[in-house]
């Protein structure tokens, strides 16, 4: 009698905990985007008899009750903590951390994706530009390059990645810089550079493509805490880090223009306003945007410069200026290359194709 009263207990008390789960998920407010994350959180999908018959409203609904639950990020606490410090798994959802260094695992490596991104620059380069131009490429290794393989992580095969790009950009010269970096040059916990690190970089390229910079650079910080994109990832704590960056009087000088749907705009090289937003990094050239533009008009010559660059681009691209007499930096992730025939034109520019291996292994969004 005794078992049978507490198998009813049982019943009831979990019955309560789960209709109280389901009460609770239900007068949970939706939410629309992870600020912790930084993504766009999965909606609720429509009910159709098509994606019942394919199933893809199950995969899709449970995606979304996952993305939506109730205190999700209490519960992302609890499952972080419990695969490190219980099951002392190496990674959590492919995050991992060595030494205050945080990163995500990139892995496996993905051809096909190399192939797109080689496909992409050959016909930009064969469409906008011809012998009149200096045209060049360079890779830029994640930090995994200099952290999981050394620490017992997967990791994409560099070696072969950039064999294969020498092997597929034959009318490009290219200019390696990944013996010129060290882990340290990275944020602790966020995928980019240091920009107060790079001047080793910029020598490189100075030397590389012909170009000079005599101006020193003065290195100023930022008064905010920065939390890499990976804290949010890892629903895990750790330390805030500092934004330094590099300025002189001739970035202070240079005109900025940014193409929005109004046209070009005039803004600052460094935006302070985002600085102080969700993503920190974006402080360098107000973060992702499609076409930027560089004049310096005390430029000593008048050479000019295209840079196709991924997000790395936006810290090292500034640095270019006094170089320079007109920077056109594009990201074609976010303006399609059909379309660059109307915002450029071939005047014999240098042209610069830079991209890190993230990018490179993650190509499809390159257009």
């Amino acid at each position: 009698m005794k078992e049978k009263i507490k198998n009813i207990y049982t019943v009831i008390l979990c019955s309560l905990v789960f209709f109280s789960i389901v009460i609770a998920n239900f007068l949970t407010p939706y939410k629309e985007y992870s600020d912790a994350e930084r993504r766009y959180l999965t909606k609720k999908p429509k009910l159709t008899t098509e994606n019942i018959l394919n199933n893809s409203w199950t995969s899709d609904f449970e995606k979304y009750t996952q993305d939506q639950f109730f205190q999700r990020e209490f519960f992302r606490l609890i499952k972080a903590n419990t695969a490190y410090n219980i099951f002392h798994n190496l990674d959590n959802n492919g995050l991992y951390h060595v030494n205050s260094f945080l990163s995500k695992i990139e892995y496996p490596s993905n051809e096909f994706m190399w192939q797109h991104a080689t496909d992409l620059f050959n016909k930009i380069s064969s469409e906008l530009f011809d012998e009149r131009n200096n045209i060049y490429y360079s890779i830029i290794p994640d930090k995994n390059y200099y952290l999981a393989k050394n620490n017992g992580y997967l990791y994409l095969d560099y070696n072969k990645c950039f064999n294969f790009l020498r092997e597929h950009l034959l009318t490009m010269q290219e200019i390696e810089i990944a013996d010129l970096l060290k882990l340290e040059d990275f944020y602790y916990t966020d995928t980019h550079w240091k920009q107060q690190n790079l001047e080793k970089i910029l020598q490189k390229f100075a030397e590389s493509m012909n170009f000079k910079i005599s101006t020193s650079f003065v290195e100023k910080s930022l008064d905010v805490n920065f939390y890499g994109v990976y804290v949010g990832q890892s629903a895990l704590n750790f330390p805030a880090e500092k934004i330094n960056y590099l300025s002189n009087k001739v970035i202070e000088n240079a005109r900025v223009s940014y193409l929005t749907d109004n046209g070009y705009i005039q803004k600052e090289m460094y935006d302070f306003n985002k600085a102080n937003g969700k993503d920190g990094y974006q402080f360098f050239l107000s973060g992702n945007q499609a076409i930027i533009t560089i004049e310096n008009k005390n430029c000593e010559n008048d050479k000019e410069l295209i840079i196709f660059r991924d997000s790395f681009g936006s810290s090292l691209c500034p640095l270019f200026t006094e170089g320079y007499k007109k920077i056109t930096i594009i990201d074609i992730r976010y303006i399609n290359s059909t379309a660059l025939k109307d915002y450029i034109s071939n005047a014999g520019q240098d042209v610069l194709f830079l991209y890190s291996t993230l990018l490179i292994n993650n190509s499809l969004s390159l257009k």
